[in-house]
């Protein structure tokens, strides 16, 4: 007989069955084995049992990194994503003790990659923004030229996705002896209302797998790469996924070590000196183009707080080349690798597809002294293939 299913009311089931739920609860028995032992489902259990205390060595065998747990608590802790939880409801939830149910919550953080914050004690919160990174450092360069690669908004997993284009440029990067490619977001397409007919590969892992198996790798090279608020951005927001790690993880799970993945939105590059730094921030901001191609970086730049400048800025998003001189700061925009979608065709949107290799300069106090952006465009599949030639 069963007892209850979903859609009945719990009255359904007898006072004397629910006595005899009671009775095996307090002997510390799982809610799911008395579940199945009476048919219920395990949640009308605990609300049958609500306020039974159960003697904590009956759950020993609990544990906090099987996926059917962890399943369970991810379920609980995004649906109290506004609102927050306690490790006393995850723990009556789970039918684990406190201990057991704070395991679980690093389980979660620290192996599968969410942002579960502790908001005080034993009060949590799963929160899908990410702090702003410190800057990082990654050379020093004092009185000798830099040099780098430039890619972004790659788009991979959607149909209009250029790998003939990432490839040209990673072989150019590797010829000219390029060791550092910074990427400017968006390096997935993700999942969202527009973009259903256009992807390849649905859902995160598929997606964050496909990188790892199609995105170029070059001995030496390594591609540092930030995430955006939209596309790879949409699973940490309806999630609470830190999506860039995510996507290094499974690269690193690959066996690529190449991908780094440095911040989310944006992130300072430091290059020292002898008495200052060489500041390059990357960035994916948000928002559509405007009327003028120049018109996104320039705003950019006259927002920035006096003391907070960079040296360069490197925006991605807009799908557009530009480079401009704003407040002594050298704006560039990225282009992107992916062809005009049908989404970019309806919003007037036109796709700059190609890379950049920029070298700089810089003076021992940091500022830049001079500096070169090289762009190369490319156009449709078809004309590079009646070429047969990629770069001059």
């Amino acid at each position: 007989m069963i007892y209850f299913l979903k859609g009945y009311s719990m009255g359904r089931i007898s006072e004397t069955v629910k006595d005899k739920i009671r009775e095996e609860r307090t002997k510390g028995i799982s809610l799911r084995k008395i579940g199945d032992k009476f048919n219920v489902h395990h949640s009308t259990v605990l609300t049958i049992c609500k306020g039974i205390k159960v003697p904590t060595t009956s759950l020993k065998e609990f544990n906090p990194s099987a996926p059917m747990v962890r399943s369970d608590a991810l379920k609980f802790i995004q649906k109290k994503k506004k609102k927050g939880f306690t490790t006393d409801q995850l723990a009556e939830k789970l039918d684990a003790t406190l201990e057991n149910a704070r395991k679980v919550i690093q389980y979660l953080s620290h192996h599968d990659g969410y942002n579960i914050l502790n908001q005080r004690q034993d009060h949590w919160s799963l929160v899908t923004e990410l702090p702003l990174e410190k800057p990082l450092e990654l050379s020093r360069l004092t009185g000798k030229e830099y040099a780098f690669g430039i890619v972004s908004d790659t788009h991979l997993n959607n149909k209009s996705e250029r790998l003939d284009v990432l490839e040209a440029a990673y072989d150019e990067f590797a010829r000219q002896g390029i060791t550092d490619v910074f990427h400017a977001g968006n390096i997935i397409d993700g999942e969202f209302r527009f973009n259903k007919y256009e992807i390849k590969n649905w859902g995160i892992h598929n997606q964050a797998q496909y990188v790892a198996d199609v995105y170029p790798q070059r001995s030496g090279i390594t591609t540092h790469f930030i995430t955006g608020t939209c596309h790879e951005g949409w699973y940490q927001d309806s999630s609470g996924l830190k999506v860039g790690w995510y996507i290094q993880k499974v690269c690193e799970d690959a066996g690529r070590t190449d991908m780094i993945h440095i911040g989310h939105i944006e992130r300072d590059i430091v290059l020292k000196q002898k008495i200052g730094d060489t500041k390059i921030r990357i960035m994916h901001p948000g928002g559509g183009c405007a009327y003028a191609q120049s018109y996104p970086g320039q705003k950019m730049v006259e927002s920035f707080q006096g003391g907070e400048k960079p040296h360069m800025l490197i925006l991605g998003h807009y799908h557009k080349f530009n480079v401009n001189y704003a407040r002594e700061i050298t704006t560039i925009m990225a282009g992107c690798l992916q062809d005009q979608t049908g989404f970019m065709r309806k919003n007037k949107l036109a796709a700059h597809v190609g890379f950049i290799i920029a070298r700089i300069g810089a003076r021992i106090d940091g500022t830049i002294g001079r500096s070169s952006v090289s762009w190369y465009p490319f156009y449709d599949r078809k004309y590079h293939q009646k070429l047969n030639s990629y770069l001059i």
